[in-house]
This record gives structure tokens, C-alpha cells and sequence, in this order.
């Protein structure tokens, strides 16, 4: 019989590696050379246009949809949601609004547990729940960091050193 009697007040497993992963990403994003952050380099995506893209859906799932708050407004006239016509806003803004749309959610997303997985979206695409979202959301930051690391790295940026410290999930903490 165990005599553990710890309790697990670390956020799960699936919140805290998204949590790295919008940590890194924005490292990334604050370190890539100024060349990749213009226009794109061939078919792959401009610089801005990726901090913007991760942005609008940080914003359009955490921040609309999971908690019911109103749109950036600079996000929904940068037009860099999935699917949109690739476009090339300023990085700086884009920049501010990655950090925006993070803020308003970091809260509510470290907030998470297990027991609010299977709840709705309040908006958005029927059928999805929170966890679905938190898996998708942990991918889509995560291979947007390594698209941006990519680019840098192609007009002769050092290694960004993808995927860092991990510092939520990699702590020691239990897994839950």
C-alpha cells in the first residue's frame, strides 16, 4: 500500500508542453535574423505571417472560443488564420500581437485539467473540446517554432536550439 500523499497541483502533461511550446516559439520568434522576418523565401511562408498565424489561433481558440472574449481586432484584419491568403503584416505587430493574444489566455490555459477536457468550446467548430484543442494547439506552436527556426537558419541565423529548456514539462514534475 502506497503512503504517497502528495496531491498533483501541476497543470497536466498536455498544458504544460503547450505552455513550452508558446515559450519557445516566442524565443524563436524574438530571435530569428531580421532577413526571415520579411517577406517569404521562396513558397515558404513570410516570417510575420507564421508569429501572426500562431497569434490568430491562440487568440481565435483560447480567446474567443474558450472563454467567449472578443477577437484581436489587429488579428482579424491581419488575415493569417488557416486557409487565408498568405499575407505579410509588420513583424513587429505581429510580434505584439502573438504577445496579446498569449497574455489573454496564459491564465485560463495553465488553468486547465483533465476534468474540463471533454467540455465544448464555447465557440468554433461543433464537436471539438478543450482537450482535442490543447493537442492541436501544443502541434500546430510547436511545428510553427521549427518553420520560423528553419527560415532563420536559412538566411545564416545560428541554431535556435529547438525545443529549449522545456522548463513546464521537463521539470520533474509527475506526469499526469
Amino acid at each position: 500500500m502506497s503512503t504517497d500523499t502528495r496531491v498533483e497541483t501541476s497543470p497536466p502533461l498536455i498544458v504544460r508542453l503547450l505552455l513550452d511550446a508558446r515559450v519557445e516559439f516566442r524565443r524563436v520568434a524574438e530571435a530569428v535574423p531580421n532577413p526571415a522576418r520579411g517577406g517569404a523565401i521562396g513558397r515558404l511562408n513570410p516570417g510575420s505571417f507564421i508569429v501572426a498565424h500562431v497569434a490568430t489561433r491562440a487568440d481565435r481558440v483560447w480567446n474567443v472560443a474558450a472563454q467567449g472574449l472578443e477577437p484581436d481586432a489587429w488579428l482579424e484584419k491581419a488575415s493569417t488564420g488557416s486557409g487565408e491568403p498568405r499575407s505579410t503584416p509588420r513583424y513587429d505587430e505581429a510580434l505584439a500581437a502573438l504577445d496579446r493574444a498569449f497574455a489573454r489566455s496564459e491564465a485560463y490555459v495553465a488553468a486547465l485539467t483533465p476534468s474540463r477536457f471533454e467540455d465544448p468550446l464555447v465557440a468554433g467548430r461543433r464537436g471539438r473540446t478543450i482537450g482535442d484543442q490543447l493537442a492541436r494547439c501544443t502541434g500546430h506552436t510547436w511545428s510553427h517554432a521549427g518553420e520560423l527556426a528553419a527560415l532563420g537558419s536559412l538566411v545564416g541565423g545560428p541554431d535556435l536550439g529547438l525545443p529549449g529548456a522545456l522548463l513546464h514539462s521537463s521539470s520533474g514534475q509527475a506526469e499526469t
